[in-house]
């Protein structure tokens, strides 16, 4: 949430004087003075403090979801069943969206959140933030793949996606991480090199692994050192695009 935002929730000031506390240097986060209003907070994680009054109050929700098979991800649809119709009453708040989607056959992590900046940076290609998946596949795995997946697999339309790793497991299991998130990218590359995909299950997104103890369809809150990492990544991720 912006600071300016969140002042105004909290303290419940107009816009004059929050500009006045911002240009007079009483709004600090984690020991760093603030002067502009298009700052990202998150108060869970970060201490806050406003006019020498520290607050911890977040208004924003943050949630782990272990996509099941046959869902869609989308907040509503008239004829599919969606991630949102899976997703347990308790856990439903306004704004609430899914960052990145999965296909309808694929599994596996989702982050859901009302947090628009840091969907933003996870899911922009231009960050590079890295997404891991567990494959099954139909033809056999090889070597030559590997390389070909770290130069960057180039599609029959010319596009290359950006380079990635993968690990193969055995001859018919691998991991693939991407650093991007074309439509349908993981099932495209693999048919470039002549293998089609049986199973797919996203198992991370930068630093937010999956928990495998939830069932396919259920979700639980982050914990702050979750979600602390992945704010890092986030910020690491802006510092190094604007400044390459």
């Amino acid at each position: 949430m912006r600071i300016d935002t969140y002042i105004q929730k909290v303290c419940q000031l107009s816009k004059k004087e929050i500009k006045r506390l911002l240009k007079n240097q009483q709004v600090i986060v984690n020991q760093r003075v603030i002067t502009t209003g298009n700052y990202s907070v998150e108060p869970r994680v970060q201490e806050v403090i406003i006019a020498g009054k520290k607050y911890t109050k977040s208004f924003e929700t943050y949630l782990m979801m272990n996509k099941k098979k046959g869902s869609v991800t989308a907040n509503s649809d008239d004829f599919e069943r969606t991630i949102f119709d899976d997703l347990d009453d308790d856990f439903k708040t306004e704004g609430l969206y899914s960052v990145g989607r999965l296909d309808k056959d694929t599994t596996g992590l989702l982050l859901l959140t009302n947090n628009g900046r840091l969907g933003y940076h996870l899911v922009q290609d231009k960050f590079h933030v890295a997404k891991t998946y567990e494959v099954y596949t139909k033809e056999p795995l090889y070597q030559q793949a590997i390389y070909r997946v770290q130069q960057g697999i180039i599609f029959a339309d010319g596009e290359r996606c950006l380079p990635g790793k993968l690990e193969i497991l055995s001859t018919h299991h691998a991991y693939i991480t991407i650093h991007q998130g074309k439509r349908h990218q993981v099932k495209k590359m693999f048919l470039a090199l002549g293998i089609k995909i049986i199973s797919l299950h996203r198992i991370a997104i930068g630093s937010l692994t999956l928990n495998e103890q939830l069932l396919p369809g259920q979700a639980c809150h982050l914990t702050d050192q979750q979600l602390k990492s992945l704010i890092n990544i986030v910020e690491e991720k802006e510092y190094e695009h604007y400044h390459q």
